[in-house]
């Protein structure tokens, strides 16, 4: 089986907002997939095997990282502007810019891009961080294999629709357990707040899947624990309430 270090990260992680509409598409009983993580799970899918977490390979990743970690508190106690390191993998050096840190600000850029300082610490980490990502791979992993051949087709169209990155695409794609909205079994969602607006992107881009690639785009307003105010794209890209949807 392939060994890796890290399982490939499948985007950010799911707001308050997204937890409770998966919450709602579980008590109706609708399948539900974050569209950031099909998009990963396709883009490794292909490969013999699934990854698993090798102990020897994250051991030279933090011995890398412990380097790096030395290298840069010396750059700055010398008042280096910058520090070079080499990139094996490339046979190039790579630069990184320290002056711009305080000692502070320095520790917390060590911190969050450097891991743990210790081993044993460093180990816990990255082994608990790929049990998520497997369990998040295997959730798209099922999706893909049970939402059926229109869907994934659909998908597959509306990946090559445009060069946008996975982050721009609605948050959800999702198969509803009975016709939805009158129109379709399924569709993308994107989940907002009461307040939320849509992004500049996703003004331009949600009609466009709507009318050119011809697909059900609903925006979800999570206004409590137990209320979702749903409406849709129409066919000439604007936003209006969904006639049968409503509030839920």
């Amino acid at each position: 089986m392939r060994e890796i270090i890290h399982f490939p990260s499948l985007g950010p992680k799911e707001g308050r907002y997204d937890r409770a509409f998966v919450r709602w598409c579980r008590r109706h009983g609708h399948l539900c997939v974050r569209t950031v993580e099909l998009f990963w799970f396709l883009r490794y899918k292909h490969q013999e095997s699934p990854p698993t977490f090798s102990a020897q390979a994250s051991r030279k990743n933090w011995e890398r990282r412990k380097w790096e970690r030395k290298s840069l508190l010396a750059a700055r106690k010398e008042g280096s502007s910058f520090v070079t390191r080499p990139d094996r993998a490339h046979g190039i050096n790579s630069v990184c810019l320290v002056n711009i840190y305080s000692k502070k600000q320095l520790a917390e850029y060590i911190a969050h891009h450097h891991g743990p300082g210790t081993w044993r610490q460093y180990y816990r980490a990255s082994k608990t961080y790929f049990r998520k990502e497997s369990a998040r791979y295997q959730r798209a992993s099922d999706f893909w294999k049970t939402c059926g051949s229109k869907m994934r087709k659909d998908f597959l169209r509306c990946m090559h629709y445009s060069n946008r990155v996975p982050e721009a695409h609605p948050d959800y794609l999702v198969r509803f357990r009975t016709d939805f909205a009158s129109a379709s079994a399924c569709g993308f969602v994107e989940v907002k707040g009461p307040r939320e607006s849509l992004r500049p992107s996703q003004k331009r881009f949600f009609p466009e899947l709507a009318t050119k690639a011809e697909q059900c785009v609903w925006i979800a307003r999570v206004e409590s624990a137990n209320r979702i105010r749903f409406a849709r794209f129409n066919s000439r890209g604007e936003l209006g309430p969904s006639p049968s949807a409503g509030s839920v």
